[in-house]
């Protein structure tokens, strides 16, 4: 089963100061009000590699040059990538 989603990234400093990281701040499925902040250490792009790796999302990322620059992406996201983020109940879990 696929999901109609809503993901906000941004484009924070990290904690050198010197440099900046992308995050992915919240979830929202399309069909739901509720929306899902993802915890402060499982924010980081690194830790979501076959999320990140799709096409529309890496687009998005791209396009985050400046800090605090965001955006918001609706994604149908694939069987295999909804089932890292959505139990059997359709629950949302990280």
């Amino acid at each position: 089963m696929s999901f109609r989603a809503h993901f906000r990234f941004i484009n924070e400093v990290s904690s050198d100061t010197k440099t900046t990281i992308i995050e992915v701040k919240t979830l929202q499925l399309l069909d739901n009000d509720e929306f899902y902040l993802f915890p402060p250490e499982l924010q980081y792009s690194s830790l979501h590699p076959e999320f990140c790796g799709l096409s529309i999302v890496k687009s998005a990322i791209k396009q985050l040059t400046k800090i605090n620059q965001y955006r918001h992406i609706r994604i149908t996201l694939p069987t295999e990538i909804a089932s890292l983020y959505f139990d059997t109940e359709n629950n949302c879990m990280f």
